[in-house]
């Protein structure tokens, strides 16, 4: 919330400092929601300006940040329009309308963010779905929903590739990868979750000698 606020008042030094602070954490939610913040940013200041909406993609990122539910509308205008982040940003308005109640129209702008062909965008709303508490009792939907925020989207692999791994190990719905899904974590190097990704690749069942030597070697250079 308060790089969001930093973001509505202009200071984008201050907003990356946090966000960027967020991103190194283990926090399942705020993690990726940081992290994808980051990728709109750099995205958005790549991109030519969009003269047909009032509202830009880095104000109407503030206030997703900061749950403003009287984006929705301005959300809803950048998700239908050309703008290069329409995708991504149909994710985040899917986001903030999901509040679990059938109706809310979520669902419309998840299927959109989907097949925008926007890999952040569909990667971000796998992960949205794969964590969403709703999800729980269905496993074989929330581990394809894993692989694909895993496929997808960089931005958010360091935590779906953890959950992915660990579902796996937990038997919830047998993938039988969970080697490579705690591999591709310690990959990324990303500080808070390689201890976990590394005591899950300990607990994975070796397939051949190599991994038995990813095994061990990952735990001590910890």
């Amino acid at each position: 919330m308060l790089a969001g606020i930093e973001l509505r008042h202009g200071d984008l030094t201050a907003t990356r400092q946090l966000l960027g602070d967020l991103a190194e954490t283990a926090d399942f939610t705020h993690g990726p929601r940081a992290a994808v913040a980051l990728a709109i940013l750099d995205a958005a200041e790549a991109a030519p300006p969009d003269t047909t909406t009032t509202v830009g993609p880095a104000s109407a990122l503030a206030r997703y940040l900061t749950r403003d539910q009287d984006v929705l509308a301005d959300l809803e205008a950048l998700a239908q329009g050309r703008h290069l982040l329409a995708g991504v940003l149909a994710a985040l308005l899917g986001d903030l309308l999901d509040d679990g109640r059938p109706g809310s129209g979520a669902a419309h702008w998840q299927d959109r963010a989907v097949q925008s062909k926007d890999r952040l965008a569909a990667g971000y709303t796998a992960y949205l779905t794969a964590t969403n508490l709703t999800m729980w009792d269905n496993a074989e939907r929330v581990v394809d929903a894993l692989a694909e925020a895993c496929e997808s989207a960089p931005a958010v692999l360091p935590w779906a590739a953890v959950r992915l791994g660990e579902a796996d190990l937990a038997d919830v719905y047998r993938s039988g990868d969970s080697q490579s899904s705690f591999q591709g974590v310690l990959d990324t190097g990303h500080r808070a979750l390689v201890p976990r990704a590394a005591a899950g690749l300990f607990n994975s069942p070796p397939a051949d000698r190599w991994s038995v030597e990813e095994r061990y070697d990952w735990p001590r250079n910890c």
